[in-house]
């Protein structure tokens, strides 16, 4: 998978989870599968947005957590922060 094809899958998931604070990771794997995210590619996505991203993992269910905001609510301030200079 491209690195362009992957940051629009995690995003796509990140948006996802954010809007309804948990989904069951068979659900978001599902909606990415009809976009052409295979298991593998989906995997590796779940494994990014738990570990880099601060998403919650309880069993099969993916949760919006507190460190998920705020790590967006980080890179959201240094990208504006980027396009004042």
């Amino acid at each position: 998978m491209d690195i362009t094809k992957a940051k629009i899958f995690i995003t796509v998931a990140m948006e996802a989870l954010r809007e309804a604070k948990e989904i069951p990771a068979g659900h978001l794997y599902a909606a990415l599968m009809t976009q052409g995210c295979t298991l593998d590619q989906y995997n590796m996505i779940e494994k990014t947005l738990v570990n880099y991203f601060g998403i919650g993992k309880q069993g099969f269910l993916l949760k919006w957590t507190e460190a998920a905001e705020m790590i967006v609510s980080a890179a959201k301030n240094k990208s504006a922060e980027r396009r004042k200079a």
